[in-house]
């Protein structure tokens, strides 16, 4: 699927909506399973297999979406 490009300079990629898990309408998936960080994994591994460049800045602008969307709780 195509990447959304967000304002604060990250990507998002669409999976199910979040009514479908219970969450309100807009809500931002950050998770490995459902979220960006499987995603952005995944274009992580395919740049270690191919070197291909766009692989590795989609990598970063996913993590990117969530270092600026992430909650911290405490030390963890």
């Amino acid at each position: 699927k195509q990447a959304q490009i967000e304002s604060n300079g990250g990507k998002s990629w669409p999976t199910i909506h979040p009514s479908y898990l219970g969450l309100p309408e807009g809500s931002v998936m950050l998770n490995y399973f459902y979220g960006s960080a499987g995603v952005a994994y995944t274009m992580a591994v395919l740049y270690g297999e191919s070197k291909d460049k766009k692989f590795l800045e989609a990598a970063m602008e996913g993590a990117n979406f969530i270092k600026a969307n992430a909650t911290v709780d405490g030390d963890s």
